[in-house]
C-alpha cells in the first residue's frame, strides 16, 4: 500500500492530500502499519478501496474528515462497526459485496450524516422491500442505490464527476464567449469598411479639386 500511496502524493505536502484512490492495492485486510500510515493524512475526504479483495474491515483507519468512502466490489460481509466512527461520512458505496441481511448494516445507523448508500450487487439487495427496512433504520438516509425512499431515481455526482461537470461548463462558456467575440468583430467590420469608403471618397474629391500641373 505504501508504494501506491507514494505514487499519488508525489510532490505534495501532507496537508494538501485530500483524496486517495487505492484501487490498485490488493489485500484481504488492512494491517496495523497500513492503518497508521493512512491516519497520517488527516485531511482526506475521499478514499477509494474498490476491488481490492478486502474481506475484513478490521484495522480500518480513523479519518475524522472523511466524506466519501468507496468499498465496492470486495468480499466484505460484516464488520461495519469498524467504520461507524466516521461521523462526517455522507456517501458510502458497498456495492458488489457480500452483505446478506439487515442486521449486518445496523452499525451504519450511527452515521448520522450519511445521505447516500449503495448496496447494488449485494445479496441483501435481492430481498423484497429491503429498502424500506434500511430507510427505517437510517432516518437521515436520502438515497439508496440511486433512489429515494419512494423509489424515485436520484442523480448522484461524486467529487470527480462534479469536477468533470464543472470543466464541461467552463468549456461551453468559453465557446460561447468566443462566438460572442466573433459576432462583435463581424459587427465592427461594416463600420470599418464604411469608414474606409468615406476616406477614399474624400480623397477622390480632394484630388479632383487639386489644379493640374501644366507641362
Amino acid at each position: 500500500m505504501e508504494e501506491v500511496i507514494h505514487g499519488q502524493i508525489k510532490g505534495k505536502g501532507i496537508d494538501d492530500i485530500d483524496e486517495l484512490i487505492l484501487d490498485s492495492w490488493h489485500g484481504s485486510e488492512i494491517s496495523t502499519e497500513e492503518k497508521k500510515m493512512l491516519e497520517g493524512y488527516p485531511n482526506i475526504c475521499f478514499l477509494s478501496l474498490a476491488g481490492c479483495g478486502l474481506d475484513s474491515l478490521a484495522n480500518f483507519p480513523y479519518l475524522p474528515g472523511l466524506l466519501q468512502l468507496e468499498l465496492s466490489n470486495n468480499n466484505i460481509r460484516n464488520g461495519l462497526e469498524n467504520i461507524s466512527c466516521l461521523k462526517e461520512l455522507t456517501h458510502l458505496s458497498l456495492e458488489g459485496n457480500q452483505f446478506t441481511n439487515i442486521d449486518d448494516l445496523k452499525p451504519l445507523a450511527k452515521l448520522s450524516k450519511l445521505v447516500s448508500l449503495e448496496l447494488i450487487g449485494c445479496p441483501i439487495s435481492e430481498i423484497e422491500d429491503y429498502g424500506k427496512s434500511i430507510f427505517g433504520m437510517m432516518p437521515e438516509l436520502q438515497i439508496l442505490d440511486g433512489c429515494d425512499a419512494d423509489g424515485n431515481e436520484i442523480s448522484i455526482l461524486t467529487n470527480e464527476e462534479e469536477e468533470y461537470d464543472e470543466d464541461e461548463i467552463d468549456e461551453s462558456e468559453g465557446e460561447y464567449n468566443e462566438e460572442e467575440d466573433y459576432e462583435s468583430d463581424e459587427e465592427e467590420l461594416p463600420m470599418k469598411r464604411q469608414g474606409n469608403r468615406n476616406y477614399s471618397e474624400s480623397d477622390e474629391e480632394a484630388g479632383a479639386k487639386k489644379p493640374k500641373k501644366h507641362k
